[in-house]
């Protein structure tokens, strides 16, 4: 049986928006727990920005950009519920840091970085005895100018947390056959269309233990990005406990975008490594062939025709955000498993999206390579939290600058 924990994947399946609060205040020490677990999510380039909703004019200016559920015209100013929220947080994207090295697409997967370090907040939150809900409905626009935002910043999310007494709803949970599927490529036949292969019959579903420990809450901090692995097997089971954890992120409207592909024919795995690329460009020499040494590879993908269908195409990037949780609950999870794991990014989607057989409506987001780390990963540095925070507007320091 593997080191993860029974209670892990609670804090997990405990990501449950509340809107209902206690008066009681959150100390500055436990905010500043929540901070640095949202500061070490995995990024490209920490394209985040943050800002401190203390007074209650900033939460009101806020509240008349939010919108119902539905996204109803007309319905401005619906998440009233957040006035009452003793921590109010927005969350933005910096576009010129999330483009710059990316272009255009370094939006998307900016979005990403801010929904797996918004997922470790959250995660925090529920071992600090803290209870958070999120606010995605509103217009982009609106908000922007409610918030003061220059044209370079997108709001992307309204988080609260503080101390509740709410009762948590679980929603119903997809079982893992239900969107987790095996790949194997087609067998093409000279001058035909090719026939496809039988897939070999899918392992037996194991059964997770009642009882495994104490949480490994620290391995949010333990994450690091691995890219040398000793080759072990990963075990069925093991790679069933990641799955498991990533469905436990949570998603809005509880629509459950994500789709996973697992790679275990050594053929797919070396055409889907051959659409890779490293930094700017892609090229035949430029792959990340290091993926070949890891011992499961894991391709996310996100179904925007199930957030589509609940909020129509003007939200569908609210999909990317879930699997982006998703993906980084996988990934501590690995650590708290002694796992390594790197979040990749740079392949050829085009290319990827023909090889694995992606219908349409289902987009490639990013692949996962785990394995037995056979390196010791080294620590990135991260922004510090006194040039990220703001103090209810743009411009106004939350933290002092560090003297130290």
């Amino acid at each position: 049986m593997t080191e993860i924990t029974e209670e892990l994947l609670q804090l997990m399946t405990d990501v449950i928006n509340v809107r209902r609060w206690r008066t009681e205040p959150v100390p500055e020490e436990v905010l500043d727990q929540l901070l640095q677990a949202f500061r070490v999510g995995p990024s490209t380039g920490q394209p985040w920005e943050m800002l401190r909703l203390e007074s209650d004019s900033a939460k009101r200016a806020a509240i008349s950009a939010t919108l119902e559920p539905f996204m109803t015209p007309g319905t401005e100013g619906a998440q009233r519920w957040l006035a009452e929220a003793p921590v109010v947080m927005a969350l933005c994207i910096e576009l010129r840091r999330a483009t710059a090295r990316l272009g255009p697409a370094g939006r998307q997967i900016a979005l990403q970085d801010v929904g797996s370090a918004l997922q470790n907040l959250r995660i925090m939150a529920n071992a600090l005895g803290l209870r958070t809900g999120v606010v995605r409905e509103f217009e982009t626009e609106k908000m922007r100018e409610a918030l003061g935002l220059p044209w370079f910043v997108e709001p992307v999310a309204i988080v609260a947390a503080g101390y509740s007494d709410a009762y948590l709803e679980y929603p119903p949970r997809y079982s893992i056959p239900e969107f987790c599927r095996v790949h194997e490529p087609s067998e093409r036949v000279a001058g035909g269309e090719g026939r496809a292969i039988e897939p070999p019959a899918p392992p037996a579903r194991t059964s997770l233990a009642a009882s495994q420990g104490e949480a490994p809450v620290p391995a949010i901090y333990q994450r690091h990005s691995v890219r040398r692995f000793t080759g072990e097997p990963l075990a069925p089971e093991m790679l069933e406990q990641l799955l498991d954890a990533a469905i436990r992120a949570p998603s809005a409207g509880n629509m459950q975008p994500w789709e996973f592909i697992v790679l275990e024919g050594e053929e797919v795995r070396k055409a889907a490594v051959a659409t890779t690329y490293i930094g700017y460009f892609a090229g035949p020499d430029n792959q990340q062939s290091w993926m070949l040494g890891a011992s499961a590879i894991v391709v996310f993908c996100v179904n925007r025709r199930r957030t589509i269908g609940r909020y129509g195409e003007r939200l569908a990037h609210h999909s990317v955000q879930d699997v982006a949780a998703a993906i980084e609950n996988l990934m501590i999870t690995a650590t708290g498993m002694g796992l390594g794991s790197c979040w990749v990014g740079g392949f050829k989607e085009d290319e990827m999206t023909r090889l694995l057989g992606v219908p349409e409506g289902v987009q490639v987001l990013s692949m996962v390579a785990i394995g037995y780390p056979a390196q010791d990963p080294i620590p990135k540095a991260r922004l510090p939290l006194d040039l990220l925070t703001h103090r209810d507007r743009w411009g106004v320091a939350y933290y002092q600058p560090s003297q130290e």
